[in-house]
């Protein structure tokens, strides 16, 4: 979704994006919501072993990003959103649909541990309100990767922004692997102290 794409289609982007924007808060939300829920319901709070657990898969999805060997990566599926959405609905139903399945982090292709992560950060909080805080500011992040394509005007600034979006490819992993990474220090540190 650019704006490039939407003049094509008749639509205006801005309110696709701030639809897609909602959507993602809403999806993070729920994703947040059920991860802490259900760790409130299962009392997570009382299982031995809960940060060095944490730490333990942080590193893990901080290797998966890293891909040092061909057969660790992160876990994933093909599906993708439905580009017929952009046919079939308005702007703001396909900008709100893609939004929330983005949102939810594990119903369209998983390329980075950290949407494991803040579900399982979320979980072990064992509070829903503290999952709700976690999904959405997980839905954020999330939205705000779209927010670059806001410069898409003409077919130049799509091959430019594809190209600029391969070059980040592995420092952006890197950079996830480094917050897994960081997480599971910080972890360790506080349960130590």
């Amino acid at each position: 979704m650019t704006p490039l794409g939407e003049r094509s289609r008749q639509s205006n982007f801005t309110v696709t994006i701030v639809s897609y924007v909602i959507g993602c808060l809403i999806g993070g939300a729920a994703l947040g919501a059920a991860a802490g829920g259900a760790g409130s319901i299962v009392h997570v709070q009382l299982l031995p072993g809960r940060p060095i657990a944490w730490a333990a898969l942080a590193v893990v999805g901080a290797l998966a990003d890293l891909r040092p060997v061909p057969w660790l990566r992160v876990p994933t599926h093909r599906r993708q959103v439905r580009e017929r959405w952009f046919r079939m609905y308005r702007n703001w139903v396909y900008g709100l649909g893609f939004g929330v399945q983005l949102g939810l982090g594990f119903v369209t292709v998983i390329n980075s541990s950290l949407v494991y992560l803040a579900a399982l950060a979320a979980f072990l909080v064992g509070s829903l309100p503290a999952g709700l805080v976690i999904g959405v500011v997980f839905g954020a992040a999330r939205a705000a990767a779209l927010l670059p394509a806001a410069a898409v005007r003409r077919p130049d600034d799509l091959i430019r922004m594809t190209r600029v979006i391969d070059e980040l490819d592995t420092p952006v992993r890197k950079g996830a692997a480094t917050v897994a990474g960081l997480t599971a220090v910080a972890v360790v540190t506080l349960t130590l102290v």
